[in-house]
């Protein structure tokens, strides 16, 4: 991940591939504060967490035993109409 975060650190314009991409390696590193907590970065510079970022650290709250973050994740899925309210209609 060292090499991935002088890469990150050195970008001019970070877009929301660029910001999922290093989110999703610190999940899969088990970095899971550092992802969440560039989730919430990520929108402080102005972006918009897209369905990717969503379900990348969807699985975090998952393991964590988070209901109420999975949750509320999945609300905010929905009020941006990514997915639909009733799965089976």
């Amino acid at each position: 991940m060292d090499s991935v975060w002088r890469l990150f650190d050195g970008m001019v314009e970070r877009d929301v591939v660029s910001w999922n991409t290093v989110i999703g390696g610190n999940v899969e590193s088990g970095l899971y504060e550092e992802a969440l907590a560039m989730v919430r970065q990520m929108t402080h510079v102005g972006l918009r967490p897209d369905s990717f970022t969503l379900s990348t650290v969807l699985p975090i709250f998952a393991e964590s035993g988070s209901v109420s973050n999975g949750k509320e994740t999945h609300g905010y899925a929905i009020k941006m109409a990514w997915i639909e309210k009733r799965l089976w209609k």
